[in-house]
């Protein structure tokens, strides 16, 4: 019997992205529908002319609410639920179904997380990030999501059967929501919804700190972004950061750098001894040892940042978001730096001037050869 799939998104003026989004599902899913929270644009018109059945929401700002109605307008067995400026690449489009029918009757397994790149399509499609999320999963009553923003799906079954997300990598879709010329706006939005939700239940809860921390680095305010950045990791067990606390960290230092760099140094290393494995700390610190021209110690902090980068996820465990990537621009320009320079320090460090004039008068010589 063939499995049915849905493919699910909800959307509000997303006449920029939505045939892109159309067409990303339509190699694979038996139905598209499509749940419009209040569209003034041609979404709605074009959704329709692509072939999607458009189903209505009246927005109150709750976008759980939202994605648990468009998920309720399914008939599928598995639900493939993008955001509206999300797209599998060509690739995952091709394998979605067959990927799908292997895990379909692995009854445990109820939904599969894969890796997405953030991109900025206003910069000619440069990786910002690259993140976990579960796009796929099965359409069962108790799959559904919580949260206002950032809302996250769960198995809210009370009996607490076991059920399994695995992490795939065969899998890899884009995300292209967070461009420069929008992202403030995204974050004020997000902190509008928050500030509601949080006058409403009488105060501020420790699932939510992350969530203001990061609305407050994207509009920066960073004293802010500080104070909820550490109230975050302080009760990350309640915040619910465990196993996923790279973000918060890095957005930590970097307000820190921002408004009090004489305890950044502190702070970056009292972050690498709780957190080594994370491949970005050690890019700050090859950064912050670059600026102070100690070459050999940063040429082992980028190397070491690569090292964990090109480590393999192979568990629910091991996965975590991550900005490596649009960091590798810089640790490549660095290293190359870092080779052409470091015999000149290593001689100043050593008080060898005759070896560092040399050096100094080989430099001069290749770049005259260059002209």
């Amino acid at each position: 019997m063939k499995i049915k799939i849905s493919a699910c998104t909800i959307v509000k003026n997303e006449e920029k992205n939505i045939e892109r989004w159309l067409e990303s599902v339509r190699s694979f899913a038996d139905e598209i529908l499509i749940t419009d929270t209040g569209s003034t644009d041609d979404t709605i018109a074009l959704a329709k002319a692509g072939g999607a059945k458009v189903n209505y929401f009246s927005w109150c700002n709750d976008f759980a609410a939202a994605k648990n109605f468009a998920i309720e307008q399914a008939h599928g067995d598995w639900i493939v639920m993008l955001d509206a400026d999300e797209y599998f690449d060509k690739c995952s489009q091709k394998k979605l179904r067959q990927i799908i029918s292997k895990f379909h009757k692995q009854k445990q397994v109820a939904g599969l997380i894969t890796p997405f790149l953030n991109i900025d399509v206003n910069q000619d499609n440069k990786i910002l990030s690259k993140a976990w999320q579960m796009r796929i999963f099965r359409r069962e009553p108790n799959l559904r999501f919580v949260g206002k923003v950032h809302e996250t799906l769960l198995n809210i079954n009370a009996q607490g059967d076991k059920r399994d997300f695995l992490v795939t990598e065969d899998l890899q879709f884009i995300h292209t929501g967070y461009s420069v010329d929008n992202i403030v706006e995204k974050y004020r939005r997000n902190l509008q919804i928050l500030q509601a939700e949080i006058k409403k239940q009488g105060g501020v809860t420790p699932r939510q700190f992350a969530y203001l921390q990061d609305c407050y680095m994207g509009i920066k305010d960073y004293q802010n972004a500080i104070r909820y950045g550490r109230l975050a990791l302080e009760h990350r067990a309640e915040s619910g950061l465990v196993g996923n606390e790279r973000k918060a960290v890095c957005q930590l230092l970097d307000a820190i750098w921002q408004v009090n760099r004489k305890d950044y140094a502190r702070e970056l290393e009292a972050a690498l001894t709780q957190f080594p494995n994370f491949a970005e700390l050690w890019v700050l610190r090859g950064r912050f040892l670059l600026g102070k021209k100690n070459l050999v110690a940063a040429e082992q902090a980028f190397r070491e940042a690569l090292r964990l980068r090109n480590k393999k996820v192979t568990s629910l465990a091991e996965i975590s978001n991550t900005a490596i990537e649009s960091l590798l621009p810089e640790i490549e320009a660095s290293l190359a730096y870092i080779e052409r320079y470091k015999p000149y320090y290593e001689a100043m460090a050593g008080h060898d001037y005759e070896r560092a004039a040399r050096v100094v008068v080989q430099m001069m010589r290749e770049l005259k050869c260059q002209l």
